[in-house]
């Protein structure tokens, strides 16, 4: 048989899979280039952002690949972050560009990454919510709100951990869905690994796995059927379980250090309701979040609940959805209780701590307008009609579009502070970084000067 038509038949078979495959990366590559067109300053005046240089990038380029990629930050591991800081070094050492350029790289890989992230629901879930809805939430989520602070997240590295606890949320939803495929179980539990490193809240999302295993779970209780209990899917979960609870003691033992002054002042009672609607409702009514009150959140959240969890179909999705965000937002909060004064009204606030629980509500929002929007051509284009209206009016809203560029106008852009510093003799150069001149960062002449 020629190779010809070993292709043609092979293309044949799996046709399906390769336009899944096709379509996915397309849906990546169109919400990173959103993600790059609403903050284009992170590749018109490109500089290291405070700790993707100082801490990330500086470990990287003096560690080896393990070391670096194990090196604690603040008391806790962010692998992943170190895994995309790693890409992008690596990118810029194969280009041969000078150093100044590696901001730019760390700004491709960063939008690439939070294209891929918003592009799970179709890529994990095109076929429990429609392609069409599918699609719809994807580009919905790459314009998912951060008007104050998208200069934090957009571009840099540094923010992206909070991201982990959105693909957690995902796939331990996926999970019991592929429990007879042993490679995709492999891939899945290595990213909850992966998630579990970066993000260490995420262990508190693993026990939500065990809602799937209930035959399992008794078949170990009684020790028989001991095919089923040694099956894959329980072998992985039980090594992640075991490395996750290692991970807590070494935390434990070791303890996160306190950073003094920063957001440690007391909690403000009357923030929770603005609290709550942040890491909700925002997500979607982000333009009118000035009008809102808190018995108008405490109303609609009611309501959003009840429908839920009447409808037994939807009722998992919500509870791991509310749980994950109950997670993200208290874990955050007990430990930087002074954020509560960013909430003392219903305005804008600090998005990198809350991007991910906007992401997660507004996937167990589709969730629930599923059985709504049937794989019909009328319910498609009122789908699309109802997006496009819908980003018409939410989008302007989403980002500062370059705004906040102006916190940037006195420091300087990569290029200009390195041939700067490296005007000066020395065998290091030390140059200003951003998002103040407070921020700097000391390189070795012979990298930074090339």
């Amino acid at each position: 048989m020629s190779f010809y038509k070993l292709v043609t038949n092979y293309l044949k078979e799996h046709k399906t899979i390769i336009l899944h495959i096709i379509v996915s990366l397309a849906l990546v590559a169109i919400s990173a280039l959103i993600f790059a067109l609403r903050y284009q300053p992170a590749f018109q005046t490109p500089n290291f952002y405070a700790e993707d240089g100082s801490v990330f990038v500086n470990h990287v380029i003096h560690k080896d690949f393990i070391a670096s990629t194990l090196s604690g930050f603040n008391g806790y591991l962010v692998a992943g972050e170190y895994l995309l800081a790693e890409l992008a070094v690596g990118l810029h050492t194969l280009s041969g560009l000078p150093f100044y350029e590696l901001p730019k790289i760390i700004a491709i890989v960063s939008c690439a990454f939070l294209g891929a992230t918003v592009s799970l629901p179709y890529i994990l879930f095109r076929k429990q919510l429609g392609v069409t809805l599918a699609v719809a939430t994807v580009i919905v989520s790459a314009f998912v709100p951060m008007p104050a602070y998208d200069y934090a997240i957009i571009g840099t590295l540094g923010n992206l951990k909070f991201a982990f606890l959105y693909w957690a949320f995902l796939l331990i939803l996926y999970r019991p869905r592929i429990i007879n495929n042993t490679k995709k179980l492999v891939v899945v539990d290595l990213l909850l690994l992966l998630c579990v490193l970066t993000n260490v809240l995420t262990v508190l999302l693993l026990p939500l796995i065990l809602f799937s295993y209930k035959k399992e779970g008794g078949a170990l209780l009684r020790l028989k059927k001991m095919k089923s209990v040694l099956s894959p899917h329980l072998i992985g979960l039980f090594i992640l379980a075991v490395i996750s609870f290692l991970y807590l003691l070494v935390i434990y033992f070791k303890q996160i250090p306190k950073l003094p002054g920063y957001l440690d002042t007391p909690y403000q009672l009357a923030a929770t309701p603005k609290i709550l609607y942040r890491v909700t409702l925002y997500s979607w009514l982000h333009p009118v979040t000035s009008t809102f009150r808190d018995v108008l959140t405490i109303g609609l959240l009611l309501l959003f609940s009840v429908y839920s969890l009447l409808n037994r179909a939807d009722r998992k999705v919500f509870l791991i959805g509310s749980w994950t965000i109950l997670v993200a937002t208290l874990g955050f909060v007990i430990n930087r209780p002074g954020i509560s004064d960013f909430f003392v009204k219903y305005s804008s606030s600090p998005d990198q701590f809350f991007y991910a629980q906007s992401l997660i509500f507004i996937f167990m929002s589709s969730w629930l307008l599923r059985k709504y929007f049937k794989n019909s051509l009328k319910h498609n284009l009122l789908l699309i009609f109802i997006t496009f209206l819908y980003l018409w009016w939410a989008a302007p809203y989403s980002s500062s579009f370059g705004r906040n560029q102006a916190i940037y106008a006195n420091i300087g852009t990569a290029q200009q502070n390195l041939s700067a510093a490296c005007s000066k003799p020395g065998e290091n150069i030390i140059f200003i970084i951003y998002p103040s001149v407070q921020w700097n960062w000391t390189v070795p002449r012979s990298i930074a000067c090339n």
